[in-house]
């Protein structure tokens, strides 16, 4: 597959190009998943009719710390106030 970009919208949306639907059998109402992997994160189709305890887990690589859904809104709420206040210097690039 030759590479495939998308736009974000101002919601955080992204279409995924058809090319990408094709190729993970994407239909209508499918949950993707996002994986990070140190500097890249892959997108993987979630199978229909499976529980999330099935999913739960998969993101997890060997020496991270598990992290539960309240602490990782803090730390990603601090992580984008970072972002924020680190643009104004620069005149808001």
């Amino acid at each position: 597959m030759s590479m495939a970009t998308a736009r974000v919208t101002s919601k955080g949306q992204i279409t995924v190009p058809l090319e990408v639907r094709r190729f993970l059998s994407i239909q209508k109402g499918d949950r993707i998943m996002f994986r990070q992997d140190g500097d890249r994160v892959y997108v993987e189709r979630v199978p229909a009719n499976v529980p999330s305890s099935q999913v739960f887990g998969r993101l997890h690589r060997p020496g991270m710390e598990p992290l539960d859904i309240e602490t990782a809104r803090v730390k990603a709420r601090a992580m984008r106030a970072q972002r924020l206040l680190g643009s104004e210097g620069d005149g808001g690039r």
